[in-house]
C-alpha cells in the first residue's frame, strides 16, 4: 500500500495523475527508456543479487520474496525469504544478475556503433568494482550478454552521454570528479 518498491508512470502535465507501472523492486539505481518498446533498469540486490531487468508494465519483480542475494545477517525471514527463483514464485526473472554483487549503479545506451558493428549496446557502471561493463542486446531486446569491460578505478555513481560533444561523462565518487570517455 506504499510507493516503496514500485516504478511509477507519472503524467508530467498533472503530477497527481500517476499509476504503478511495475513492482517488486528493491533499490533501482539506473533506469532508461531504451526505445518505444523497452525500459531497462539496474537494481541493487541485498548481499549479492544485483539485477538488470527489462521492465514490463504490471509485472512483479519479486522483492522481497525472491532474490539471488541473501540477507546481510544471514538470518531467514518468513516475510522476506529471498527464494532463489523468481519464475517459480510467479515473478519476472531478471535478465541478468550478479553474485557476488558488483555494486551496480547507472546504465546508458551506447550511442555510437564501435563494437564490431553491433548497434544495440549498453554501458553498465559499477560502484564496487569501479568498472564499466559493456553489454550487447539481441535484436529482439529479450536477451543481454557481457561483451567487454573497462576498468575506471573509481566508483561510478552516474553516467550520461553528451551528443553535441560525442562524449560520455561519468560522475566519479572517490575523488570526487568527472570522468570523460571519448570514443573515436
Amino acid at each position: 500500500d506504499t510507493f516503496f518498491g514500485k516504478i511509477l508512470k507519472i503524467n508530467l502535465d498533472n503530477i497527481n495523475d500517476f499509476e504503478i507501472f511495475s513492482k517488486g523492486h528493491r533499490n533501482p539505481q539506473g533506469l532508461i527508456y531504451y526505445n518505444q518498446e523497452q525500459i531497462i533498469s539496474t537494481e541493487h540486490g541485498p548481499k549479492g543479487g544485483d539485477e538488470i531487468n527489462f521492465i514490463i508494465q504490471d509485472k512483479n519483480y519479486g522483492w522481497p520474496i525472491s532474490s539471488y542475494g541473501d540477507h546481510y545477517d544471514g538470518v531467514f525471514r518468513e516475510s522476506a525469504p529471498l527464494n532463489k527463483s523468481h519464475k517459480d514464485f510467479g515473478f519476472q526473472e531478471p535478465i541478468e544478475y550478479f553474485v557476488p554483487s558488483i555494486g551496480i549503479s547507472d546504465l546508458i545506451k551506447i550511442e555510437k556503433d564501435f563494437f564490431d558493428n553491433r548497434k544495440e549496446n549498453l554501458f553498465i557502471s559499477s560502484l564496487k568494482y569501479k568498472t564499466l561493463y559493456i553489454y550487447e542486446l539481441n535484436n529482439e531486446l529479450t536477451n543481454i550478454k557481457k561483451i567487454d569491460e573497462i576498468f575506471i578505478g573509481e566508483r561510478i555513481r552516474d553516467f550520461t552521454y553528451l551528443e553535441k560533444s560525442n562524449l560520455y561523462v561519468m560522475v566519479l565518487e572517490d575523488t570526487p570528479s568527472l570522468g570523460i570517455l571519448s570514443i573515436d
